[in-house]
């Protein structure tokens, strides 16, 4: 899906000219169950290689907007580029969030979601690869396109996996990939919903009956 689900746009509607009076980053740990599936379809070279490059844990990235009306708004990229009103994530036990410095008031949350859009084009922007395009990638392109992306915002947003991602069979960032497109056409039936258990367990079957076909 290339274009902003009915979610998104209806909150740009309603909250898209209010200025933007504070960012943070968050950061919570990637679905355990995600990473199950990688290590499974790697044989097991998943848990190997985060253990040889010193990854203890793998991070799943996302902003934070408080607008001048108070209002909190998440923005991120998941299988879809999507927002959600009164996140309170940072709240959270396993969530960090990371206060930076940011111009107050200096832009608007349309311009914020937008112009990112203008500068990495459709593709980067929307479509999802959990191993070329993913939610790090994202954030630091959507900071970059104010400047706002700096070495201490590297330092707790980036994680550099290029070295994990080469020795890993062909068939585990493939099977990422084409996982992440099945949840993206699920949510766009369902209206953008956030998936649960069952269909995180839909899209591993799926990932894997791909596979095998692949295979045969």
């Amino acid at each position: 899906m290339k274009d902003f689900s009915q979610k998104v746009k209806r909150l740009l509607k309603k909250y898209g000219n209010q200025k933007i009076m504070g960012l943070r980053i968050g950061r919570r740990p990637i679905n355990p169950l995600i990473e199950k599936a990688f290590n499974i379809i790697s044989g097991g070279q998943w848990d190997k290689l985060k253990k040889q490059y010193y990854y203890d844990k793998l991070f799943h990235l996302f902003l934070i907007i408080t607008l001048d009306d108070g209002t909190i708004i998440s923005f991120e990229k998941n299988d879809t580029v999507t927002m959600t009103e009164n996140d309170a994530r940072c709240s959270m036990k396993d969530v960090e969030c990371m206060e930076f410095e940011y111009p107050v008031g200096s832009l608007t949350l349309n311009q914020l979601v937008k112009d990112p859009l203008e500068r990495i084009g459709q593709y980067d922007y929307f479509v999802y690869d959990g191993f070329k395009s993913n939610c790090q990638m994202f954030i630091r392109s959507v900071l970059q396109t104010f400047n706002l992306y700096s070495s201490k915002v590297n330092n707790f947003v980036y994680q550099d996996i290029k070295k994990i991602i080469e020795k890993l069979p062909w068939y585990v960032a493939w099977g990422s990939k084409k996982a992440t497109d099945i949840s993206a056409k699920f949510k766009s039936i369902k209206g953008g919903k956030n998936k649960d258990l069952s269909d995180i367990s839909l899209f591993v079957i799926k990932m894997f009956d791909d596979i095998d076909s692949e295979l045969i």
